[in-house]
C-alpha cells in the first residue's frame, strides 16, 4: 500500500470510499482517483503475471477476482458492481501494458539475444511465461505492429501537456488553484470565475515555455473566429459546441471533452446492448422479408392454379359447344 493512502486511511479511521459511476473509470475526486490508480499499478507489479495479450487475462476469472480483492483490501469498494469491475479491468490493462513495456525496455530493447534473460526477472511471472513473452517480442508480427503503432503515434496532432497526471485530476487541481488564488486575492487569469472548456483546452495543451504547438494555435484562432461571428438571436455561442465542432474538423473522433470528464464515455455494456438491439432488428427485418417472399410465392402459385382452372373450363366449354353442334346436324 502507498504511504499516502496509509496516512489518509489512518486519519479517517477507515478505508477511503471509492465510488465509480457508470461511464467513468475513476472516482470523481482527483485525489482518491490518483490513489486508486496507484494501488492498481502496485498490485500489477507485485502480484499479476505478465502475459503476451490481454485476452489471456479475461480467460482467467480467478486472476481477475484476485486483482479485485487486492483493490478491495485498500478501499471501501463494492467489486460486484459493473462500473467498478470495468474500471478495475481498465486500470489492470493499462498497468500491465506499461509494466510489460518497461520490462521490454530494460531487458530486451538494445540487448543482444544471447544476453536476454532466459529466466523471469520478476517474481509474479513464471519462467515459461517469461520465455513466451520474449518469443512474442521477437516475432515478426509483433515487430510489424510496433512499427505501425509508432507511425500512428506520429500522427497525433494535439499532445496533452499534463504529464503523468490525468486530464480529470489536472482539471480539478486547476480549479482548486484558481479558488485558492481567489481567496488569497492573488491575480490570476481565471480568478473569480470557473475556467471554461476552451480555457481547459489551453491549459492542457500549453508547454512549459507557455507556448502552443502550431496545430493548437490554429484551433484556438478558429475558435475565436467562430465565437466572434454574430448569431441570429444575438446571444453568445456555446463555447463547448464550438470547441467540439472545430476539433471534429481535424480529428475523426475527438475525445477531449470525454477525457476531461465533460462527457460520459460509452460503456462496453451499453455498446453491447446497442449491438444486440441492432442484431435483433436485423433478424426481425430478415424474418419479415422471408415471410413476405413466402406470401408472394404462395399468391403466385394460387394465381397460377386459378388461371389453369379457367383454361380448363374454357376448353371444356369449347368441347361442349362442338358436341352440341354435331348433335344438331
Amino acid at each position: 500500500m502507498g504511504k499516502g493512502l496509509i496516512k489518509m486511511s489512518r486519519s479517517r479511521g477507515s478505508k477511503l470510499p471509492l465510488i465509480i459511476t457508470r461511464g467513468r473509470t475513476r472516482p470523481t475526486s482527483a485525489i482518491i482517483g490518483a490513489k486508486f490508480v496507484n494501488e492498481c499499478n502496485i498490485a500489477v507489479r507485485n502480484h499479476i503475471p505478465v502475459y503476451t495479450h490481454w485476452k489471456k487475462y479475461r480467460q482467467d476469472p480467478g486472476l481477475l477476482c484476485d486483482f479485485y480483492g487486492k483493490v478491495a483490501g485498500k478501499f471501501a469498494i463494492d467489486t460486484k458492481q459493473s462500473p467498478v469491475k470495468g474500471a478495475c479491468n481498465k486500470h489492470l490493462q493499462n498497468g500491465v501494458r506499461q509494466f510489460r513495456h518497461n520490462l521490454k525496455k530494460r531487458y530486451f530493447d538494445g540487448v543482444p539475444l544471447s544476453e536476454v534473460p532466459t529466466e523471469s526477472p520478476v517474481p509474479s511471472t513464471t519462467h515459461d511465461e517469461w520465455r513466451q513473452l520474449v518469443e512474442h517480442w521477437k516475432s515478426p508480427h509483433n515487430i510489424l505492429i510496433i512499427t505501425i503503432n509508432k507511425n500512428n503515434r506520429s500522427k497525433v496532432r494535439f499532445h496533452q501537456t499534463t504529464g503523468s497526471c490525468s486530464y480529470i485530476a489536472h482539471v480539478e487541481n486547476l480549479v482548486s488553484q484558481d479558488l485558492c488564488c481567489l481567496q488569497n486575492n492573488r491575480g490570476d487569469s481565471y480568478t473569480g470565475k470557473q475556467p471554461s472548456h476552451v480555457d481547459l483546452f489551453r491549459e492542457t495543451h500549453r508547454n512549459k515555455d507557455d507556448r502552443y504547438s502550431p496545430a493548437v494555435e490554429l484551433v484556438l484562432a478558429e475558435i475565436e473566429k467562430e465565437m466572434s461571428k454574430p448569431t441570429p438571436d444575438g446571444e453568445r455561442k456555446n463555447e463547448t459546441l464550438v470547441l467540439s465542432e472545430v476539433l471534429g474538423k481535424r480529428i475523426k473522433k475527438p475525445m477531449f471533452l470525454q477525457n476531461v470528464g465533460l462527457e460520459q464515455k460509452p460503456t462496453r455494456s451499453n455498446m453491447s446492448t446497442l449491438a444486440d438491439l441492432r442484431e435483433t432488428e436485423r433478424r426481425g427485418k430478415a424474418e419479415l422479408q422471408d415471410l413476405v417472399n413466402s406470401q408472394n410465392a404462395n399468391l403466385f402459385e394460387l394465381n397460377r392454379k386459378v388461371q389453369e382452372g379457367r383454361d380448363r373450363q374454357a376448353a371444356l366449354v369449347a368441347k361442349l359447344d362442338t358436341f352440341t353442334r354435331s348433335m344438331c346436324e
